[in-house]
């Protein structure tokens, strides 16, 4: 047991061993990789890669070939992600195949090398059609990029909650079609008998699809789909079968009001649900977002320090304290947020002057009104 414990732990441990050159090596790729500039540069690669993505699609759905140079631009980002794929394992060792963001990455990685093997023996782009098409995929480390971006917060919001209520979604398409069922049982055993007369006179001479738009179950789902979902041509066939026979309306309004009305607004209702209580159980980037806010309102409160630094001496004096409160009106809203009015100023000093300096420091300054705002705000 002692044993296993011991290689468990060297195995998971971030020390880095050889020679000193060698572990200094490791420590500056490691500190390089996980760096906010690497994934700036990382996005960048992937979205200049996307985008050429895009023009050779389009120029090959229009039958005109891909210039050489968009060719040789997605070999160099093609050459950047082998790069960073070994990068990975030089960096975090062989603990890295335990982790689905690298084999996502090397999938990716080997079907566009298959993809070129292929052009180069002679292949068409027709024929290596199925490899392009895993291009797609690289839009998974742009995902990946805009989840560590801090700048990108709205964005990683929008489709981590997107991404929670996939599964939502597939329930309610579900549920959507299992009510669109039940008035197309409805509408192929009353409506069609109606739809087939008119036809039968003629009424739909210049629409072929009408007159089976009620013929079976699937062609009725159909045409709800297009006429309520869609909202294409409602009343096209609806209106002259409620002419004909009025009491059709009752299902095509039915149809209408239960699915549009009732369960397409009960779907968004339960979406945004589900949405809040994914938020709510993620952690990380709950943990995100207040590194976040505690940056950003740390730089403020930095600012506010300098422009109640009368003097420009990096250091507040009682009397600056309290002109600032006079003068400033962001540190004077700052205050009444923490309900301190004048008379507490003298005890906010001695408060924030931890070590009785007689003087208060940015850090000082800075950390303890933070922190004392966070604390209002959850008191």
């Amino acid at each position: 047991q002692y044993i296993k414990t011991a290689i468990k732990r060297r195995m998971s441990s971030d020390e880095f061993t050889g020679s000193p050159a060698f572990t200094n090596a490791k420590k500056r790729a490691r500190k390089c990789l996980h760096s906010k500039y690497m994934d700036l540069f990382s996005g960048f690669v992937v979205s200049i890669d996307l985008a050429l993505a895009c023009v050779d699609i389009d120029l090959r759905a229009g039958g005109a070939p891909a210039p050489t140079w968009a060719f040789l631009v997605c070999q160099v980002c093609l050459a950047f992600y082998v790069l960073e794929l070994f990068w990975h394992v030089f960096v975090g060792r062989w603990q890295v195949l335990r982790t689905l963001d690298w084999w996502i990455d090397a999938s990716i990685v080997i079907a566009s090398i298959i993809e070129i093997a292929f052009l180069l023996m002679g292949s068409t782009a027709e024929e290596v059609r199925v490899f392009k098409l895993l291009r797609i995929a690289r839009i998974m480390r742009l995902i990946r990029f805009i989840r560590k971006s801090p700048s990108l917060r709205e964005l990683r919001k929008l489709m981590m909650m997107f991404a929670s209520v996939i599964r939502t979604l597939a329930w309610s398409f579900l549920f959507c079609f299992i009510a669109t069922t039940l008035w197309s049982m409805v509408a192929v055993e009353l409506v069609n008998p109606v739809l087939q007369d008119l036809a039968t006179e003629g009424e739909f001479d210049d629409c072929k699809e009408c007159k089976d738009a009620f013929a079976t179950i699937l062609q009725s789902n159909l045409t709800f789909l297009q006429t309520m979902l869609a909202g294409d041509s409602w009343g096209k066939v609806a209106m002259p079968v409620i002419r004909r026979q009025p009491y059709t309306a009752a299902i095509f309004v039915g149809a209408l009001v239960s699915v549009m009305y009732g369960i397409l607004n009960l779907v968004v209702a339960v979406i945004v649900d589900a949405a809040m209580e994914q938020r709510e159980k993620d952690i990380t980037t709950l943990a995100a977002d207040l590194d976040y806010e505690l940056e950003e309102d740390l730089k403020h409160l930095g600012q506010m320090f300098k422009k109640v630094d009368a003097n420009g001496d990096g250091e507040l004096s009682l009397s600056e304290l309290l002109q600032g409160a006079e003068k400033d009106a962001e540190f004077q809203n700052r205050l009444r947020v923490m309900d301190i009015d004048a008379v507490d100023l003298e005890q906010l000093f001695h408060m924030l002057d931890e070590d009785h300096s007689g003087s208060i420091s940015p850090d000082e300054f800075t950390l303890a009104l933070s922190r004392w705002m966070r604390e209002s705000k959850t008191a």
